[in-house]
């Protein structure tokens, strides 16, 4: 029998974890032969959208809306896509901002929803939201949850809501792009969005700690800006501190460039903050820089304490601290052997989290829920 599923997404672009989460699903799943992909997405997106699935009617770009505007695109997108979801079985709502339309859209089918990370709390900050997503999460067939953090996080807020863990997957394909000469030096990389969630004030302070002692290595950031004043209080501080040149912000790469940062980079970094609101739910980076043998530093108070085997793949620290920080860098800059047995367990880590394994686990949980019909 094959299950017919309508995915909704606001992003396939693999630049940000968003589209890179998408994509890499949607791609694992419609290579099988029991899944019938569609994926709604929104105009700027479609042109990423590669693989073995159908395209259905686009959505209105939601998060560039003024406020008053979104009841009138939600109408709007529910009356261009209910006809062509006749006969569907599931849709999966992939990221938590859909979710509105997703719940109008499910109504006769089942409705599944991913919950990230920070998007997944948000509603609750904001009176006028928090009993409609309330009640949506109620109703949703199955939240899946990124990690056992996200879990526990909605779990605190929702806690009728059937949940269920499925930790991201790593897109293998990332490593087939043939290597480059290293042009960069010795270097550890940090890749996300810039914005102060990620933890690049923690890094940067933890940088300039040890770099006296390892006057070679400079720090490169691959990061889109999401926090324009984030970034240019980063800038300020690096260029206070004197690492102009010792530091590197890189934006808009390819992903060609982006497999060969992570190829010839010592060991991987990123170290997240929390609040009460906004956390990380996984970091699917972590397991790109495994599926090239590097070991990762990260927080233990996170979704990356799942993305990262303590120990075995990679070295958990306290959560915003530059001391712990800066002290599993030094660590693993000191100890090339560490960084060798590290590394060969994060090969094996990133080869036993591919997408299409993971996919598997998903298809699970669509068939538990139809099964309950």
């Amino acid at each position: 029998m094959i299950m017919r599923a309508a995915f909704l997404t606001e992003s396939l672009d693999k630049r940000n974890g968003w589209g890179r989460y998408s994509s890499s699903l949607i791609d694992a799943l419609a290579k099988r032969r029991d899944v019938e992909c569609f994926v709604a997405t929104t105009p700027s997106q479609t042109t990423y959208a590669q693989g073995k699935f159908r395209l259905l009617p686009k959505l209105g770009e939601w998060s560039n809306l003024e406020r008053w505007k979104k009841p009138l695109v939600l109408v709007r997108d529910v009356l261009s896509m209910r006809p062509h979801l006749r006969g569907f079985d599931v849709v999966h709502c992939l990221t938590e901002r859909l979710l509105p339309l997703a719940y109008v859209l499910a109504r006769g089918k089942h409705l599944i929803m991913t919950a990230h990370g920070t998007y997944a709390l948000s509603p609750n900050t904001r009176w006028y939201l928090r009993y409609l997503y309330k009640r949506m999460y109620r109703s949703a067939d199955q939240i899946i949850c990124v990690s056992s953090h996200t879990e526990k996080r909605v779990a605190s807020w929702v806690p009728e809501a059937k949940t269920f863990v499925i930790n991201n997957g790593v897109d293998t394909q990332l490593a087939d792009y043939p290597e480059s000469p290293n042009s960069e030096g010795e270097y550890i990389l940090t890749v996300g969005a810039l914005k102060k969630r990620k933890g690049y004030h923690v890094t940067l302070a933890a940088f300039a700690a040890i770099c006296a002692d390892f006057p070679k290595l400079r720090y490169i950031i691959v990061a889109g800006t999401a926090d324009p004043e984030y970034k240019a209080m980063l800038l300020k501080e690096i260029e206070r501190r004197r690492l102009t040149g010792r530091v590197i912000l890189k934006e808009r790469i390819s992903e060609a460039q982006l497999a060969n940062l992570f190829r010839h980079c010592l060991f991987f970094i990123l170290t997240p903050v929390e609040t009460d609101q906004a956390f990380e739910g996984f970091g699917l980076v972590y397991l790109e820089a495994a599926l090239f043998g590097k070991p990762s530093v990260g927080v233990s108070s996170s979704g990356s304490a799942e993305a990262i085997i303590g120990e075995e793949t990679g070295v958990l620290v306290p959560q915003e601290d530059v001391a712990s920080t800066a002290k599993a860098m030094r660590r693993l800059l000191d100890d090339s052997d560490l960084r060798v047995i590290m590394g060969k367990r994060s090969a094996e880590y990133a080869a036993r989290s591919s997408w299409s394994k993971v996919a598997d686990q998903y298809v699970r949980v669509y068939q538990s829920v139809l099964s309950r019909a």
